[in-house]
């Protein structure tokens, strides 16, 4: 009795062994995440679609804090984080194109995790554009 019992002990502790080994992916991005060091850095939102034109855009961001918020080039950018949601206007004295804005995020390795939605568009006479047909990339 006591060898099937030890047998029974054995077999559970290697059938636990293999499933948290199992649950492991082995990919470095959550090796790193799970040491807790935070790696801070920048991520840029480039616009890839501007068909009308717009040069004055409303962003809402969630998915993480944001350190600080820059423009690029010769644009100016107000913004503000109101609970979770990082709301920017950006606005050009051209129809935008290219890299728009530079965020400080306390993590980098979280960027995936971030969300940027544009809320508004005008264009450089001030009349309201197509939001919608405006998109950006969070890189």
């Amino acid at each position: 009795m006591r060898d099937y019992t030890r047998r029974l002990s054995i077999s559970g502790l290697a059938i636990a062994t293999l499933l948290v080994i199992a649950g492991c992916s082995g990919s470095p991005t959550e090796a790193a995440l799970s040491t807790g060091t935070s790696v801070p850095g920048t991520a840029g939102v480039t616009l890839t679609a501007n068909p009308n034109r717009a040069a004055a855009l409303s962003f809402a961001i969630t998915g993480g804090e944001i350190d600080d918020v820059r423009a690029s080039g010769d644009g100016l950018v107000y913004w503000e984080t109101v609970g979770s949601t990082t709301r920017v206007v950006a606005a050009f004295p051209r129809p935008a194109s290219g890299a728009l804005f530079t965020i400080d995020v306390p993590d980098t390795r979280i960027v995936s995790q971030y969300v940027v939605r544009i809320e508004e568009a005008a264009d450089t006479w001030n009349d309201v554009s197509d939001a919608g047909a405006v998109s950006v990339q969070l890189n």
